[in-house]
């Protein structure tokens, strides 16, 4: 059986850098969660003893109103703080799905246009440097065929009528 090999010198393997991390929230909307939680508490306790700060002189109405006034602030701060690191996550999540995609695209046109083929499924293209190969499955004009993609040096290589020994 003979063997063809291709080096793809032209397309280079993309950059894309690290996916973003999972989101978790900042210090600052921990602390806001935690201060809700103690208004939350300083809200409930003056209801509860409303007749001891009566007797006392203390208004219930005032302490309950200024308890709940915090509480509010404080949830609606910390909602709003995390909504925005929310919506930042997600734009940079959006930002490199957008940045495979179009790493996908350029690469598969490259491809078929230095080789004269046809990509069926562009996922088969890995987007990385890697060590082993990957098949791949490809449609040229005297046919399809079976071929092992692999990166080497930052550029693809295809090899194709062999083995996988690249």
């Amino acid at each position: 059986m003979h063997r063809l090999l291709i080096v793809a010198t032209g397309v280079p393997v993309p950059d894309l850098g690290l996916p973003p991390p999972p989101y978790s929230p900042s210090a600052l909307v921990l602390v806001l969660g935690v201060i809700a939680i103690v208004s939350i508490i300083a809200f409930v306790l003056p209801c509860l003893a409303a007749g001891r700060l009566a007797d006392r002189g203390i208004s219930p109405l005032r302490v309950g109103l200024l308890s709940l006034l915090a509480m509010v602030v404080t949830m609606g701060a910390a909602a709003f703080v995390s909504i925005r690191e929310q919506g930042a996550h997600e734009r940079a999540e959006e930002d490199y799905s957008v940045a495979i995609d179009t790493s996908q695209s350029q690469v598969v046109d490259g491809l078929e246009a230095y080789y004269e083929i046809t990509i069926p499924d562009p996922f088969d293209i890995p987007l990385e440097n890697r060590t082993s190969p990957s098949p791949i499955d490809i449609e040229s004009a005297d046919g399809g065929s079976s071929c092992w993609v692999a990166t080497v040096d930052g550029v693809y290589d295809i090899r194709c009528g062999g083995d996988r020994d690249c």
